[in-house]
C-alpha cells in the first residue's frame, strides 16, 4: 500500500465505499484531519468555533496551564492535485484573509490535502490585494513521519509564542483593571 494517494483517489475511495464527498463532507473530513494531526502529540488543544464563522475554524491552544497560548486558524480542504509550483489549492477571499489579519490572536491558514492526508500550515500576517487562490507547501505535516511530524509541530508551537513574546501580552492581563 502507498504512502500518500494520489489526486482524485479520494473522490475514487468515497465511491467505491459509497462515502459521502460534497463540499461539507470534504470539510468535515479537512477538520478532522486536522484534529488528528495538531492534536497528535497533545502539544495542542484544538477548539472548533461552532457553526459556520466565516473569518476562522479553530481556536488553537498550546497546551501548556502555565502558559496556554493561542492562535486562530482557518481550514480550508482539498481533494485537487497541486498546480505545477507544487502549491494546493486552499482558496480564500481577500476579505476574509485581511480581517484574519485584524484579529488579536496569531492567525494562519491550514490547508488539508485530503489526497495525501496531509495539513500544510502557513502563517498569515500581511495584507493581501488579491483572493488567494493556493498556498506553498512550506510547512507539510502528515502522520507518515513522526520525528518530521513533531519537528513541525514543536516549530508551530514556538512560533505562536513568539508572537505572544513580541507583542508582550503574556503578562497583560495581571495588570489588567476590571470595569466591572
Amino acid at each position: 500500500m502507498p504512502n500518500q494517494i494520489t489526486g482524485r483517489e479520494y473522490v475514487d475511495v468515497c465511491n467505491n465505499y459509497n462515502l459521502p464527498y460534497n463540499r461539507d463532507s470534504i470539510g468535515n473530513t479537512g477538520e478532522n484531519l486536522t484534529l488528528g494531526i495538531l492534536g497528535f502529540f497533545s502539544i495542542f488543544r484544538v477548539f472548533f468555533i461552532d457553526g459556520k464563522e466565516p473569518i476562522v475554524d479553530i481556536l488553537i491552544e498550546v497546551a501548556d496551564e502555565g502558559t496556554p497560548y493561542q492562535a486562530f486558524a482557518q481550514i480550508k480542504s482539498t481533494t485537487l492535485l497541486p498546480n505545477k509550483q507544487g502549491e494546493l489549492k486552499a482558496s480564500i477571499g481577500k476579505d476574509s484573509y485581511n480581517a484574519m489579519i485584524r484579529r488579536p490572536l496569531p492567525t494562519y491558514l491550514i490547508a488539508a490535502d485530503l489526497n495525501k492526508a496531509r495539513l500544510n500550515i502557513v502563517p498569515v500576517f500581511r495584507p493581501v490585494q488579491d483572493d488567494v487562490k493556493y498556498v506553498p507547501v512550506t510547512h507539510d505535516l502528515g502522520l507518515d513521519d513522526l520525528d518530521h511530524l513533531a519537528d513541525e509541530l514543536v516549530r508551530f508551537r514556538d512560533d505562536i509564542i513568539d508572537y505572544w513574546h513580541s507583542v508582550n501580552l503574556p503578562m497583560a492581563k495581571t495588570s489588567y483593571q476590571s470595569l466591572l
